[in-house]
């Protein structure tokens, strides 16, 4: 049975509310006054409070209070007299759970305790569901991050699989158009040739596969990273395609040094830098802008270009695997390259979305948080 704490300085109703409660089974506790009753209360933690809101010295509303910073689950009924409404209002937005007027009603009485019992009984019930709950969401995410981590394996192992054959075949086609191209003649030449490039787009496909199982692993020794590096170091890679296209790619704003792995946030620059350039638009040279934000929680990056846009049926597509939603006249991409951005990103805690104008350009903006970085 609950533990009472009784408190008042009208030893009278004290000891009335001591009797009737013991008669009722409670373990009761009383107090006759608020000091006296914080110590009762300090020592003896009882479930339930049923305190005078007027008493000199330490009032209800400071013991309501108190007490509540010691035990947010402790039920408090409040006493008072007529014409004490105020305070009892008060005392209920401070958290009293029930209220009851002098001269007290033993029904009322009764009625009060054995709905602080029950308010007890259902946030303990609660709890329980809650916990409940929060196991079956450990053991769900734990099943399913088996099953990503399995499925990553196997997609890891196949495309290592298939890598060995398609290499030969690019390898062999090529060879057989060395040694014998002066002897074929135009058509069977062309039949290699397709054999030969669809060779070569298979092995970029199996090389995405694999990045993009390796994009879904933590990072579990992540090492701090200069980005101005990484930057730097990608733009160098894509200079030719830039000058080729007669394109520019600047940099705006300072970049951070953030915690990772080097390799995956290369990957999510180069993929976006290298599809601004693909799609650029067909009547100007392409204008590439890559930059960065510092923000209260986080890094925005964004990669802006002047290229043909995307559809706005199409916005939310870009991301999925294989997608490739314009097919630009010497462009072949595997469709894989902002997926693997999109997984890199998310598994660092980011997002990632794309905002365009078709015909104008888009704009795709990632964030990292701050985490670690500094």
């Amino acid at each position: 049975m609950f533990k009472v704490l009784s408190i008042d300085d009208d030893r009278i109703i004290l000891k009335l509310l001591d009797e009737f409660l013991r008669s009722e089974g409670y373990t009761s506790l009383t107090a006759k006054d608020g000091e006296e009753g914080l110590t009762v209360f300090k020592r003896e933690r009882p479930q339930v409070v049923i305190v005078d809101v007027l008493m000199p010295g330490i009032d209800g509303l400071e013991v309501l209070k108190e007490v509540k910073g010691m035990d947010p689950e402790v039920e408090v009924i409040v006493m008072t007299g007529f014409g004490d409404m105020d305070m009892v209002i008060r005392a209920l937005r401070e958290g009293a759970s029930d209220f009851l007027q002098k001269p007290i009603q033993v029904d009322v009485l009764k009625v009060a305790l054995r709905r602080a019992e029950e308010r007890r009984a259902m946030r303990r019930k609660l709890r329980e569901y809650a916990q409940d709950l929060e196991r079956l969401v450990e053991e769900r995410t734990r099943e399913l991050q088996e099953k990503n981590e399995e499925l990553e394996q196997f997609v890891y192992t196949v495309s290592h699989d298939l890598k060995a054959p398609v290499v030969s075949i690019e390898g062999f086609t090529s060879l057989l158009m060395e040694t014998y191209g002066d002897r074929m003649d135009d058509r069977f030449r062309h039949y290699l040739e397709r054999v030969r490039d669809n060779a070569l787009y298979m092995e970029r496909l199996i090389g995405d596969l694999l990045e993009f199982s390796r994009a879904g692993r933590v990072v579990k020794a992540k090492q701090k990273v200069n980005l101005e590096e990484i930057i730097r170091e990608t733009l160098e890679d894509l200079k030719g395609k830039a000058e080729e296209a007669g394109g520019t790619v600047e940099t705006v704003g300072k970049f951070p040094k953030v915690w990772g792995d080097p390799e995956h946030l290369r990957k999510v620059f180069f993929n976006l830098l290298d599809n601004a350039l693909n799609y650029s638009h067909p009547g100007r040279p392409p204008e590439v802008v890559v930059g960065c934000e510092e923000r209260e929680e986080d890094f925005l990056f964004f990669v802006r270009d002047n290229g043909i846009g995307i559809e706005p049926e199409h916005i939310d597509k870009v991301f999925e695997m294989f997608r490739r939603l314009e097919d630009k006249k010497g462009v072949r991409g595997t469709g894989m390259g902002l997926t693997i951005a999109k997984r890199i990103v998310e598994n660092y805690g980011g997002r990632i979305w794309a905002e365009s104008s078709p015909g104008q350009g888009s704009t795709f903006f990632f964030t990292l948080p701050k985490g670690e970085e500094g």
